[in-house]
């Protein structure tokens, strides 16, 4: 098996009758850590095999079904939490609303998934900040049935995470920042017209542009 060759298992990390997650090591540098996950779902696997992930997935390391499972395996992103950066550092509308942008741009590629993976893949805790850019962990924990409007609810709440944790604004600011909140209100109000994550990113776009950057 080409993980055993490759990595070192260190400890159970999640386990549900859907998955067993382990934090492991590669055999020749322990301080390199991955997590390594093995999916038992059956919904899961039957798309999971059939998919490229390292074109959805960032850090994704090994991705192959093995027996009636899926193997995968990915790697730690460096970084801090979204609370802890922002406590430690002071960050402009204009440069959150950029943030913005880029999550819903990297999050988008998760429409290849099933709301089970996509779920996971969009929690709080998974995503990261360093010099400005997030990163994602990409880890899939799956625990529970979930629909669309579930997904966008998780977007909804990070985004205004991003965009009022530690925030200061400036006179220009406070004028404009009631039309971002309707915007992100409208999300869960509005879920029924979205049936994507690019949709929500293509719509976040425009009025990025429109009612922001152009101004």
């Amino acid at each position: 098996m080409w993980v055993g060759e490759k990595y070192n298992i260190l400890k159970m990390f999640h386990k549900n009758e859907m998955q067993d997650v382990f934090i492991g090591c590669h055999k020749n540098n322990s301080q390199y850590l991955v997590l390594i996950n093995y999916i038992r779902d059956e919904s899961c696997v039957k798309l999971l095999e059939n998919l490229d992930m390292k074109e959805i997935l960032d850090n994704i390391l090994y991705s192959n079904k093995e027996e009636d499972q899926i193997v995968m395996v990915t790697e730690f992103k460096e970084g801090y939490r979204l609370e802890e950066y922002f406590s430690n550092k002071y960050l402009r509308l204009g440069t959150r609303m950029h943030m913005i942008l880029e999550y819903l741009d990297k999050i988008s590629k998760y429409d290849r998934l099933n709301e089970l993976i996509r779920n996971s893949l969009i929690l709080k805790s998974q995503v990261l900040v360093k010099n400005e850019k997030l990163s994602i962990n990409e880890f899939i924990f799956i625990d529970e049935n979930v629909e669309f409007k579930d997904v966008i609810g998780k977007i909804q709440d990070y985004i205004r995470k991003i965009l009022f944790t530690g925030l200061n604004m400036n006179e220009y600011e406070v004028r404009t920042i009631s039309e971002i909140e309707s915007y992100i209100n409208n999300l869960g109000t509005e879920y029924e017209k979205y049936d994507r994550i690019q949709e929500i990113f293509d719509h976040f776009k425009k009025f990025y542009l429109y009612k922001w950057a152009l101004k």
